[in-house]
């Protein structure tokens, strides 16, 4: 229809006959919308960028990645971005011993739990010990501290009572004369 629309502009400006101008203007408004085979409208559907979606769901992963990142970053003296290539093998380091790189690096629990992300396939991590295991063996210790503590209780009266008895055996025999200094060694002729 825009066609036969530009066949009549071409027709005005050639013969200079604006009557043609009622067939143009009508062919490119209303003959266009006609001109459809299908005349079902479209809907265009709206929706929330997928984008923004997912940079809103992954927010706190990447947090965790950047105060990750920038901890390691310090302590091998590269930038965090930098510092992305170290983190499988200290997530293998992580997964030997636990608590001294977590000590090492300064990282929290979160953290620990990402590193654990970046094992490699087959590489198991050791876990600490359950604070029920270190409960009672702390139970235990400290049951075994208090008998240490009665036994010496009990043996340090033990010990006054043995001192008092000899204190007072002291007390019935009388004191031995010492010799005089000068004297000490001429007893041991006579």
């Amino acid at each position: 229809m825009l066609s036969r629309a530009d066949i009549f502009d071409g027709r005005i400006r050639s013969r200079q006959h604006w009557g043609f101008l009622r067939y143009s203007g009508d062919l490119m408004t209303a003959g266009v919308s006609l001109a459809r085979a299908d005349l079902k409208p479209r809907i265009a559907s709206y929706s929330f960028p997928n984008f923004l979606r997912h940079m809103s769901a992954t927010v706190a992963s990447r947090a965790t990645l950047k105060s990750l990142l920038s901890k390691i970053g310090k302590k091998v003296h590269t930038p965090s971005i930098h510092a992305e290539s170290f983190l499988p093998v200290i997530a293998y380091m992580h997964a030997q011993e636990p608590e001294r790189i977590s000590g090492f690096y300064g990282l929290e629990e979160k953290e620990t739990e990402f590193l654990e992300k970046f094992l490699p396939k087959g590489v198991g991590v050791k876990k600490p010990e359950k604070k029920k295991e270190e409960k009672t063996e702390e139970a235990k210790a400290e049951k075994k501290h208090e008998e240490k503590k009665e036994e010496n209780a009990e043996g340090k009266k033990e010990e006054k009572k043995e001192e008092k008895k000899t204190e007072a055996t002291k007390k019935e025999e009388p004191p031995k004369k010492q010799p005089h200094a000068r004297h000490s060694k001429l007893s041991e002729f006579f």
